[in-house]
């Protein structure tokens, strides 16, 4: 999770340079340096965990899937049972809040504004933890075949097509452009005399969220449809 945080903030925190590219004032000095420190702090605390982990393994073991445990405990679990509810909720708040992001970032990209790059940014936001665990329970069970299997980890594997690389990526790059843009709408002001350059920095950060978000939403789509396809129109979860 701190890995995860980590990536995250680097890459809102390239964003942010990237605003501070195109400002002349030095709105955005002050908190890029604070950000730097603080990301730099993590990065030690992550990097220290990370070899702590490293060096406690015992190579010479061959291990199982990760979520063996969960797959058994949710074996005995049917689609009426606790992990319907958040399985179909999750997949459902998903799709539309994408969507939705997707949408005003286009809008955004033709006619930045402000306000509408909080929104994508506030949207992405919420997409980011439902969105993975939308993957998890309702796109990785379908990429495997199997209902009870989500290991988010064996999506990186040859025989899940490697969809893992492109899903999670797509999904940061997408909620990591949109934060920044939303984090820069709100730091820098256009400084007195001088033309707003929120224009030029937000149409290409929009139109990157709408571009990488769309193809997160048709890469996790695609295991769903095909899964449909091939077993002539049967549920997997029943």
């Amino acid at each position: 999770v701190l890995t995860v945080v980590v990536a995250i903030a680097a890459f809102v925190h390239i964003e942010l340079l990237a605003r501070d590219r195109r400002t002349r004032s030095l709105a955005l000095a002050r908190p890029l340096a604070i950000g730097g420190i603080v990301l730099c702090l993590l990065t030690l605390v992550d990097l220290s965990y990370a070899s702590w982990w490293l060096g406690g393994l015992d190579l010479g073991v061959v291990a199982s899937c990760c979520s063996t445990g969960a797959d058994a405990a949710a074996a005995g679990v049917g689609e009426r049972g606790a992990a319907a509810g958040p399985r179909v909720f999750v997949t459902v708040l998903s799709l539309v809040v994408a969507l939705a992001a997707i949408v005003l970032a286009v809008v955004g990209t033709r006619r930045p504004r402000r306000g509408l790059a909080v929104a994508v940014g506030a949207l992405a936001a919420v997409l980011l933890p439902s969105g993975a665990l939308a993957i998890v329970l309702e796109v990785a069970p379908h990429v495997y075949e199997v209902p009870h299997h989500r290991c988010p980890y064996c999506l990186l594997r040859g025989d899940a097509w490697y969809l893992g690389y492109p899903l999670f990526g797509a999904l940061i790059v997408g909620v990591t452009s949109a934060v920044g843009a939303a984090i820069g709408a709100v730091l820098a002001r256009r400084a007195e005399g001088e033309p707003d350059p929120f224009p030029a920095f937000a149409a290409p950060a929009l139109s990157r969220t709408a571009v990488a978000l769309a193809l997160a939403l048709a890469l996790a789509a695609f295991p769903v449809i095909r899964y449909a396809w091939v077993s002539d129109g049967a549920a997997l979860f029943r």
